[in-house]
This record gives structure tokens, sequence and C-alpha cells, in this order.
């Protein structure tokens, strides 16, 4: 745990930085349009003109390609873009086994608790303590419900990718906590994010349209000044040697970059037959809305 100031505020280093807490302290009206909406659309290069499966993994490849080590390995190995095509056009079809999509919906669950004392907002998560704010602290309250968004968003954009990995039929051996230092650095770009996407995503909701807001997540995020898709991909996978990872990340950009730019077609029926995971990330979904939204119909 790292203190903030002389204030007495004490907070995880896995989720926060000091600038993200210093946020947690500026008024925002809840609702607000997004920083991304704000600045404009700002798509991610590697998804840029991507128009179909083709143009998603030639973009893929050829980001790949920029590491001298994967452009020397391929060609040692003779790995061409042809080959590597021909392998994710099967990947979109394949049918996802079961015991991947409940073991995938098993790394998902995690729990955020706000202990409310005389003296402190304490958080944790699945019981480890992630922040205190001394209630003397001019503002605190507001500032544990900011830390709750935050925490929640992070959570909800990792839930999002691991719906793409599974459906790409890569096995996850991580839990989320281990991923949220790859987002720590934009959580308060990610409550913005999500302030703005909020009233969308519980329409969506309420029409059961789950996967789309799997997509608006991905898509928002993507475009997150600061944001790498590669290195939350690169968390996620693990147990793979250096080659399997490049491998599968060309797969998984490819895939994403479908998702953001066309809104996935076969990505999407991938994804779909993931029952267990899509409700584990509703579960999620659900309960970063109620924080939002329902404070402010409450207002």
């Amino acid at each position: 745990m790292k203190a903030f100031k002389n204030q007495g505020i004490m907070y995880s280093s896995d989720y926060f930085t000091e600038e993200t807490v210093a946020e947690l302290f500026k008024n925002e009206e809840r609702g607000e349009a997004s920083a991304v909406e704000q600045e404009g659309p700002n798509l991610n290069a590697v998804f840029v003109g991507v128009t179909g499966p083709n143009t998603a993994f030639k973009n893929a490849w050829t980001e790949a390609q920029q590491d001298p080590k994967f452009k020397a390995q391929a060609k040692k190995r003779g790995y061409t873009r042809k080959i590597a095509f021909a392998e994710f056009q099967r990947t979109l079809t394949a049918p996802i086994a079961s015991s991947l999509d409940s073991a995938t919906a098993a790394l998902m669950p995690s729990e955020i608790t706000v202990q409310v004392t005389d003296d402190a907002y304490t958080h944790h998560v699945d019981g480890v303590q992630v922040l205190s704010i001394p209630k003397a602290v001019s503002g605190a309250a507001l500032a544990s419900k900011q830390a709750e968004v935050i925490l929640q968003s992070i959570f909800v954009v990792i839930d999002a990718f691991f719906l793409v990995v599974a459906a790409m039929g890569v096995s996850i051996a991580v839990r989320k906590e281990a991923i949220a230092p790859k987002l720590k650095t934009i959580g308060g770009k990610l409550k913005g994010m999500f302030n703005g996407l909020a009233k969308e995503m519980k329409q969506l909701e309420q029409q059961e349209k789950k996967l789309e807001i799997a997509v608006k997540v991905l898509k928002g995020v993507s475009g997150v000044k600061g944001f790498s898709v590669k290195d939350t991909i690169l968390a996620i996978l693990s147990g793979m040697s250096w080659w399997e990872k490049s491998l599968a990340v060309v797969q998984l950009v490819a895939a994403i970059g479908l998702l953001v730019a066309t809104g996935g077609g076969s990505v999407l029926k991938q994804m779909a037959q993931l029952g267990l995971a899509i409700a584990a990330f509703m579960t999620d979904v659900v309960e970063l809305i109620e924080l939002i939204v329902v404070p402010e119909k409450a207002a």
C-alpha cells in the first residue's frame, strides 16, 4: 500500500496511481460525456481500415512484423501470413468446448466491497484491501464512490477481453486481479468512458443485447489514450512459449479489430457460444451500471 500525500489515504499500486487517486477528489457530474467522446473518435491505429476478416488480419500481421524477433522467427519457420490467416479463419468457425466456457467463467467473478467505519471508507477486492480514505478528508464520500466505479470499470474491461480470448479458443490461466495493473493508469479515463456509456449499456442490457455491450466496451477502451490492446492481451496469456503468445496476439488483435471496426460478425458468433462466461460478464456490467445510473436517478 502506498500513501497519498499526508492525508492518510492508502492505496494499492496494483489498481491506482497517485494521479488516479487525485482525480477521485475532482467533482464530476454523473453521466457526463466520456473523455473519448469529448476528444472525438480515436480508433486504435491497427484497427483503421478494417472492413472484414482479411483486412483485420492483415493489419494485425503487419503490426506483428514490426517486431524484428517475430519477423525473423516467422521467416525461419516458414510461417507466412497466408498460413496464419488460414488458421485464423479456421478458428472463427471452430466450436467452443463447454469446458473452456466454464473455466473462463470461473476466473471472472471478483468481489469489490466497501467497508464504512467511523473513521474511513475502506475498499477491498476479494478480501484484500486496495484503498482506504479517511472520513476526515474533504470529499471522502464522493471519492469512495468514484473509486468503486473505477475498480468495477477495470474489471468489466478485462471481462470483455476474456470473452474474446475464449472465443478464439485460448485458455486463460490468470485471474483479473493479475491483469488490473495494466489498466491502473487509465482508471480515471475508464470512469469517464463508462459515465458516457452507462445509459446506452443499460438499454442494451434491458434488450438482452449482451454481446453488443462487450463490443461497446472494447471499442470504447481501444480509443482511450494510453491503453494498449496488445499489452492487455499479453497479460492475459500465460503458460505459453514466446512464439505461441506471439501467434495468439496476432489472432486476438485481428479479432478485436473485427469487433471494434465492423461489429464482429464471425467473432460475435464465436462469443455467443460462451453462455457461462457471458453471464459472468453481465453480472459485472449490471453492477457497474447500477453504480453509475442509479445514483444519477436518485439525485
